[in-house]
């Protein structure tokens, strides 16, 4: 009999690319988390404005990793922007 663990989706439709453990039963996140820094150049927003948007639940809101450090999931970032382009193409000219 084999040791060897096998990781299954959770789900097909996650946009956080979870997946199951079968022996452990343990959900474990492949998204990457984006420090401050990177999320601002990805969005172009200045980090106070991320983060008042993020306060007024107009922005992703950061995940805090420990006392002075907190991120983005890189799948919300992008699924914001994609937001705003579906936005734009709806507006009428």
């Amino acid at each position: 009999m084999s040791n060897e663990k096998t990781a299954i989706p959770v789900n097909n439709n996650s946009t956080l690319a979870q997946i199951r453990d079968e022996n452990t039963g343990l959900k474990m996140n492949k998204d990457r988390i984006l420090r401050p820094k990177q999320t601002k150049a990805i969005v172009q927003l200045s980090m106070p404005t991320m983060y008042r948007k993020a306060k007024d639940g107009t922005f992703p809101k950061p995940i805090k990793l420990s006392e002075h450090a907190s991120g983005w999931l890189e799948s919300e970032i992008y699924a914001w922007l994609d937001e705003r382009v579906a936005e734009r193409d709806l507006e009428v000219i």
